[in-house]
C-alpha cells in the first residue's frame, strides 16, 4: 500500500514540477489523462455484472520534447489500479500475460519514442500508441485498437507515415511481439508461441477528406504476421484485409451544428475459409450535437478465424449503443450498452450483456 501512495505521490510532484518548467520551456509540453471505468458483463439484460465487473483507475502522465521543428522526444507513465488495490509493481512488459495487457496495481512506460516529422512525412521509433482510428463516433476500427476501454496497451516498433497527392495518406507499421509478453489483445489463435520473438506487419492506405457525396474517410489496410497463427497444430502466416468507408451528412440546423455519421467496415482472414474469416461491422448515429453530444448503434458480426486485437469478441454477433458528453474539451463521460451472443453452443453462457461507464479527463 505505501509503495502505491508513494508512486502516487512521486507523479504528483513530477506533474507539478514539469508543468512549471513546460510554462518556463517552450520546447516542453505535458499531456496525459485520467480515467475511471465500471464494465460489467452478466447473462442478465440490465448488464451490470454482479461478481463479474471491473472498477479501474487508469493514470497517464507523459512529457514530449521538442529538439527542434523536425526531431522530438515522446515518454508517458501509466499506471492502473482496481477496487482491489493490488501491489504496486513496475514493469516494462505486458505482465498480465494470460490477458495480453498490463495487469492492475502495475506502472510501465506506454510511451517511449523518438520522432522525425516533416510536411510530408512522419516516423515513429520506440513504443508509442498507434489505433489507425475509424472516424466515426467511436473511433475503433476492426483491425486495430489500442487500449479499448481502461486497459493499458502498447507497440515497440517503427511507425512511418507519408502523405501523399489529392489527400490520401499511407501508413506502414512493423510491431515486435515477444513470445512471453504480448503486449496487445490479439486472439488465442494468433498465439505468437512458435518463435521467441515475432513482427507483425500493418499497412494502410486512406482519403480523409470530404468528397462532393459527403464521404469523409475512406481506407484499405492489411495485417500480416508469419508464423504466428496456429491451425491444426501448426503454424502458419496470419494475413487479414480490411476495407473502411464513413459517410457524414451535416444537419446543422436539425443538429444544432452537427451532423448523422455512418461508418461500415469489412474484413477477410485470407489464411482460412470465406465464413470462418470474415468481420461485418456498420455503425450510425448523430455526431457532435450542440458541440457536445454523440450517439451510435453498432452492429457486428465477426468469424471465428477473424483474430486481430479489436473490441469485438471473435465468432460473434453483437449489438452496441453508445452515448458520449462533453462537458469541456478535457472532460467527457460515456456509457454504452452491448448484448453480445456467441454462436459456440457448447458454451455454459452463449448470451451475454454488458455495460459500460466511463469518465476521462484529459491534460495538454
Amino acid at each position: 500500500m505505501s509503495h502505491r501512495w508513494g508512486f502516487a505521490l512521486f507523479c504528483c510532484i513530477l506533474l507539478s514540477a514539469t508543468s512549471t518548467q513546460a510554462q518556463e520551456k517552450s520546447r516542453w509540453e505535458i499531456y496525459g489523462n485520467a480515467r475511471i471505468i465500471h464494465l460489467g458483463s452478466t447473462d442478465e439484460t440490465h448488464g451490470l455484472g454482479g461478481e463479474n465487473h471491473i472498477s479501474w483507475t487508469r493514470l497517464r502522465y507523459g512529457t514530449h520534447f521538442s529538439i527542434d521543428s523536425n526531431h522530438s522526444f515522446s515518454a508517458r507513465l501509466a499506471y492502473l489500479e482496481s477496487v482491489e488495490f493490488e501491489d504496486f509493481r513496475f514493469t516494462l512488459t505486458a505482465n498480465d500475460t494470460q490477458r495480453r495487457r498490463l495487469a492492475p496495481g502495475s506502472a510501465t512506460f506506454d510511451e517511449f519514442y523518438y520522432r522525425y516529422n516533416t510536411a510530408r512525412s512522419d516516423l515513429k521509433i520506440g513504443r508509442f500508441q498507434k489505433n489507425f482510428e475509424l472516424a466515426t463516433n467511436s473511433t475503433r476500427t476492426i483491425l486495430r485498437f489500442m487500449s479499448n476501454a481502461i486497459f493499458v496497451h502498447w507497440t515497440d516498433g517503427i511507425l512511418y507515415t507519408r502523405n501523399m497527392k489529392n489527400g490520401w495518406k499511407g501508413e506502414a507499421m512493423l510491431e515486435y511481439q515477444h513470445q512471453d509478453h504480448i503486449t496487445y489483445s490479439y486472439k488465442s489463435d494468433l498465439s505468437f508461441q512458435n518463435q521467441v520473438h515475432n513482427v507483425v506487419l500493418y499497412g494502410f492506405l486512406s482519403e480523409n477528406g470530404r468528397d462532393s457525396r459527403n464521404i469523409i474517410q475512406k481506407r484499405v489496410g492489411v495485417i500480416a504476421a508469419p508464423n504466428a497463427y496456429l491451425v491444426n497444430g501448426e503454424f502458419r502466416n496470419y494475413v487479414a484485409l480490411n476495407s473502411s468507408l464513413v459517410y457524414d451528412l451535416p444537419m446543422r440546423d436539425q443538429l444544432a451544428g452537427g451532423s448523422f455519421r455512418v461508418g461500415a467496415e469489412l474484413g477477410q482472414n485470407v489464411a482460412t475459409n470465406l465464413v470462418d474469416g470474415n468481420i461485418m461491422v456498420i455503425s450510425g448515429g448523430v455526431n457532435n450535437v450542440a458541440n457536445r453530444h454523440q450517439f451510435m448503434i453498432e452492429f457486428a458480426r465477426t468469424g471465428a478465424g477473424w483474430l486481430t486485437p479489436t473490441h469485438l469478441r471473435n465468432d460473434a454477433d453483437e449489438v452496441e449503443l453508445r452515448y458520449r458528453v462533453f462537458f469541456t474539451k478535457q472532460f467527457n463521460f460515456d456509457m454504452r450498452y452491448r448484448i453480445r451472443r456467441m454462436r459456440d453452443s457448447s458454451l455454459d453462457q452463449t448470451l451475454a450483456y454488458s455495460t459500460f461507464l466511463r469518465m476521462t479527463y484529459s491534460f495538454r
